[in-house]
């Protein structure tokens, strides 16, 4: 097996470089990447490879200085050049280096790589098989889900890849997208490599032993640290080196990514509960900002128990069609929910939510009420939103899409031409003191006929109805003002601050003033 370094200053290159091929089974193994070229110096002096591929240009020493140093210290080393520039010199030069190849980037494939290594390899002579497995994945795969272990196996793994006495895990979870699964499978082409390849990159300047495994979809970092760089890797710091991975490997591969982290321990039998710490936090993720979640014993056991979603109120801005106060109540009632990180009435209510518009969509038109979806289980709607944010997004959307679709329409089971334009007209005089007369004189319909028609087509009568405008109406001045309250009664029509507070609170089930500690939206305006 002959052992190559690679020295790239571009991060995408080293990891194209180490996915391109597969390198065991062509009797090559990558020993190292260092990213300039005293790097590569300190690479070189460690593990001595036999095949060098670099680039010309890179910080600190260029390729062509790096190749005459490492001449004078490994007389027998070959050496490959990879480079975006097509220069005479830059190849006269490599050639009185000994180089045994000039690569243009640009024209780099699997077959003209394995050409030009295997060409070092012939002028090499046979190596024999020095290097050793430092660690064994399945032993530690078994380690943290729980499996059990000899003496000397624990003590083999401590001592070949667990050299300090603290420990935590790192979980990500990977979303791929399973929309076109030709792009997936090429998206999983070499996943194992690229993700391995990506963290060493990004663990190579950390202080401590970061191992990544990689299953499937998902990859394990066990962090390992002594105890005196566990009280300094705080959750900052931690943060801050997961965020860099993430970033580097959505850069990459442009992939969604859930993450858990759990808590520390100075056990090696405590593998498996950080695990099972790092998986709950994991799926917890959904609820928490950038999709990040550190687990605290504390979030475990959310309550479960809640009230029946009511769609009234829902309903009643539909039909009034109040985008605002749809956006402002599907985001707050959301916002809830991502407080009790409960994924059963998450899951509930979307069905609740989709089920009462679909009801509406068919009645509206029947051909379209199987557009919008039932999902069946929390993991199909955690897998399909990626998190709350896109979620609560995606149930705006469908319900500003109604508003929109219903809006031209001339008449329908909920608003007939004279509804709509009673509804119309109340909410435009709805502070006045107006009274059912007034509207069926503009309506030009008899008093009692549109008392029959509100019955009918809304399922409320007219004073109900007109105090559900009013109510909806000091919801919007509460949320999106700093008015007092009684300016608020005053301006949505209630001559007593006193009454409209008690109607207020009768109809939402709280006062004016903890209606708008829970619901005001900074920085909006009324």
């Amino acid at each position: 097996m002959y052992r190559v370094l690679i020295a790239d200053d571009e991060l995408l290159v080293r990891v194209g470089l180490k996915t391109t091929i597969d390198w065991e089974g062509n009797g090559f193994t990558v020993i190292g990447e260092a990213k300039n070229g005293s790097e590569a110096l300190e690479l070189c002096d460690r593990h001595q490879p036999d095949i060098l591929l670099t680039d010309v240009c890179m910080p600190d020493l260029n390729g062509l200085e790096l190749i005459k140093k490492l001449k004078q210290q490994q007389d027998n080393l070959k050496s490959i050049i990879l480079t975006h520039h097509d220069d005479f010199n830059y190849a006269h030069q490599a050639i009185n280096l000994g180089v045994i190849g000039y690569i243009l980037k640009s024209n780099l494939t699997e077959e003209i790589l394995l050409v030009h290594l295997k060409k070092a390899a012939e002028m090499l002579s046979p190596r024999q098989e020095e290097w050793e497995n430092d660690s064994d994945p399945a032993l530690i795969a078994r380690a943290i889900k729980g499996g059990r272990l000899s003496e000397d196996q624990i003590k083999g793994l401590k001592l070949a890849s667990f050299p300090n006495n603290y420990y935590q895990i790192v979980l990500m979870q990977f979303h791929f997208d399973e929309v076109d699964s030709e792009v997936q499978q090429r998206k999983i082409l070499n996943f194992e490599k690229v993700i391995i390849s990506i963290s060493n990159q990004v663990f190579n300047e950390c202080d401590f032993t970061i191992l990544p495994l990689v299953q499937e979809n998902a990859a394990v970092y066990i962090f390992n640290m002594s105890g005196a760089t566990a009280s300094h890797v705080r959750h900052e710091t931690l943060l801050n080196i997961v965020h860099h991975l993430r970033k580097s490997i959505k850069k990459y591969l442009n992939l969604n990514i859930s993450i858990g982290i759990s808590s520390q321990s100075n056990s090696f039998n405590a593998l498996p509960k950080l695990y099972a710490e790092a998986q709950q936090a994991c799926s917890e993720s959904f609820f928490e900002p950038g999709n990040v979640s550190i687990f605290f014993q504390s979030s475990v056991g959310y309550i479960q128990a809640k009230d029946t979603f009511d769609v009234k109120e829902l309903n009643l801005l539909l039909a009034n069609k109040n985008v605002s106060g749809l956006k402002s109540f599907l985001y707050h009632h959301f916002l809830e929910i991502q407080k009790k990180h409960n994924t059963r009435c998450l899951l509930d209510d979307f069905n609740t939510i989709t089920a009462n518009l679909r009801d509406l969509i068919t009645d509206s038109d029947p051909s379209q009420g199987k557009i919008v979806p039932r999902i069946e289980s929390e993991g199909e709607l955690l897998n399909q939103f990626y998190n709350i944010s896109a979620l609560t997004q995606y149930l705006t959307d469908l319900h500003v899409e109604y508003v929109k679709n219903t809006a031209d329409k001339k008449s329908s089971a909920y608003n007939s031409h004279i509804i709509r334009k009673s509804m119309e007209y109340i909410r435009q005089h709805a502070a006045e003191n107006i009274s059912l007369q007034t509207v069926a004189d503009n309506a030009e319909v008899s008093r009692s006929y549109l008392s029959f028609l509100f019955k009918q087509e809304l399922g409320i009568n007219f004073s109900t109805y007109m105090t559900e405008i009013r109510i909806e109406k000091a919801k919007t001045m509460l949320t999106s003002s700093n008015m007092k309250i009684y300016e608020i009664a005053e301006k949505v029509g209630f001559d007593s601050p006193y009454y409209f507070s008690k109607v207020f609170r009768d109809t939402c089930g709280m006062t004016c003033k903890q209606y708008r500690s829970t619901h005001y939206i900074p920085g909006q305006s009324a």
